[in-house]
């Protein structure tokens, strides 16, 4: 059993999966995913905090949404990976193909500093931005 929550957060969709993705209800996420696997420039992130299983076919289906969307300007990213759904995903050698974050709010401020860059000077880096994962590395001097 699945239970699928889909929220649009400043154009990106997030869906929240919990419980199994598997042979039985891939097909429901199939189905919430179609519409927007034919839009354009489409953002999503998958919140797989309270996903307890993951079997191939409801890996090939987020993979499928994922190369979908790529072909049209879009991206996936996934947040909340663990248990037996990353050991899949690490198995199948996929946690380097998708952008694998620890929260939704970090796929957020990941998302902003690199609209930001690409768009200062010509897409060169700008030192006004710090990325989350690098405020642990961050020393102030007095």
């Amino acid at each position: 059993m699945i239970k699928i929550i889909v929220e649009n957060r400043d154009g990106i969709f997030i869906f929240k999966l919990i419980g199994q993705l598997d042979i039985e209800t891939a097909p429901e996420l199939r189905k919430e995913i179609e519409q927007l696997a034919n839009a354009m420039n489409v953002k999503a992130v998958f919140d797989l905090r309270e996903l307890n299983l993951i079997d191939s076919t409801g890996v090939g289906t987020i993979v499928a949404l994922f190369k979908r969307l790529r072909l049209k300007g879009g991206d996936i990213k996934l947040s909340h990976l663990h248990g037996q759904p990353r050991e899949i995903f690490q198995l199948l050698g996929l946690t380097q193909a998708f952008g694998i974050f620890d929260s939704v709010v970090e796929v957020f401020i990941q998302t902003e500093v690199v609209q930001h860059q690409s768009n200062v000077y010509d897409g060169a880096a700008s030192s006004c931005c710090v990325r989350k994962s690098d405020k642990k590395n961050l020393q102030l001097n007095p």
